[in-house]
């Protein structure tokens, strides 16, 4: 049943399998896109963690100052502190202002601060009788840990 011209016909060839190995130009982009963004997530992660640490470590220091302390050297402490963190972040600046200029400095790098409450740390500390009750070093002390934390000290 089949005709001559049907015989003379070469059986079509099987191709070869496509190999595994060398991988095609695409896949080599696509491991290469994979390394740099494992890589940025390393980065990142560190930086992220080196952040928090200083971060711990400024509110430790925070909590560390002695509630007992009269108002002056108490209010001293907290602006050290400040300072002190301040310049961690590469702030040394930071370490030139006192009075108005503190306190400016303080509302600048975080601009919803409640300037009322940070007020006895630009004069409080220069001042013989300065008198803070409770309910004062308590809402300073949270206005510092919100300053701290938007500031990222």
């Amino acid at each position: 049943m089949s005709s001559p011209l049907q015989q003379a016909l070469i059986p079509p060839v099987q191709p070869e399998p496509v190999a595994l190995w060398p991988l095609a130009a695409g896949w080599w982009l696509l491991l290469l896109a994979t390394i740099v963004l494992i890589a940025l997530l390393i980065i990142g992660i560190g930086l992220v963690r080196q952040r928090q640490k200083h971060h711990r470590q400024v509110a430790r220091w925070l909590d560390a100052i002695d509630p007992e302390l009269p108002d002056g050297p108490w209010l001293s402490a907290l602006n050290d502190l400040l300072k002190r963190a301040c310049k961690l972040q590469g702030h040394d600046h930071a370490m030139l202002y006192y009075g108005n200029d503190w306190l400016d400095y303080l509302c600048a790098r975080y601009p919803q601060a409640q300037r009322d409450l940070l007020h006895p740390l630009a004069f409080g500390h220069y001042q013989p009788g300065m008198q803070l009750d409770l309910l004062q070093r308590q809402l300073l002390l949270q206005e510092l840990h919100r300053w701290l934390r938007h500031t990222h000290a």
